[in-house]
C-alpha cells in the first residue's frame, strides 16, 4: 500500500540535555491556562492591598465564588494551580474544559500572609472586583 516512514526514523542519542528538555515538555499543559484574581472591595477600600487583606465576604459574594467553578483541594489538585501552593490556600475555585483551565485566586479564601496574597494577585493578568462600595475607584 503506501510508503512507510518507518525506514526514515533516526533514533535520538540519549543525553542529559535531551532528557531535561523532554521533562520540561512533559510539564507543559495541553490546554490554555489562565489565572484570574477575584478581589472583594468593601466600603471605603481604594487600594488593591486593602482588598487583598479581606478575609471574608457576604453571602452573595460567596455565592458568586461558587458559580466560578468547582472548589478544588489545593493539596490534591493535579491540574493548573495558577501559582497557588498548599501553604497559600486550602481550596480555590477552578474551571476546566477541553481547551482551557482557569484557576481563581481569591484572597478571602487564602491562608497565606498579606504579602504573599498581594504577590499572587499581582501575578494574574485578569482581576474581577466584587464591590460592596457603590463609589468608583481606580
Amino acid at each position: 500500500a503506501g510508503s512507510s516512514n518507518f525506514l526514515r526514523l533516526i533514533p535520538l542519542m540519549r543525553h542529559e540535555i535531551l532528557d531535561e528538555e523532554i521533562s520540561e515538555l512533559d510539564e507543559l499543559s495541553e490546554r490554555e491556562t489562565l489565572t484570574v484574581s477575584v478581589l472583594l472591595r468593601k466600603v471605603g477600600q481604594q487600594r488593591e492591598s486593602e482588598m487583598c487583606a479581606n478575609e471574608s465576604g457576604a453571602a452573595d459574594y460567596n455565592a458568586f465564588l461558587r458559580q466560578l467553578g468547582a472548589f478544588v483541594n489545593i493539596e490534591t489538585h493535579y491540574g493548573y494551580s495558577g501559582g497557588l501552593r498548599i501553604t497559600d490556600a486550602r481550596t480555590s475555585p477552578y474551571f476546566s474544559d477541553a481547551s482551557r483551565e482557569l484557576m481563581f485566586l481569591v484572597p478571602t479564601l487564602m491562608t497565606a500572609q498579606l504579602k504573599r496574597r498581594a504577590q499572587l494577585v499581582s501575578s494574574s493578568l485578569v482581576r474581577i472586583v466584587w464591590s460592596e462600595d457603590p463609589t468608583s475607584f481606580n
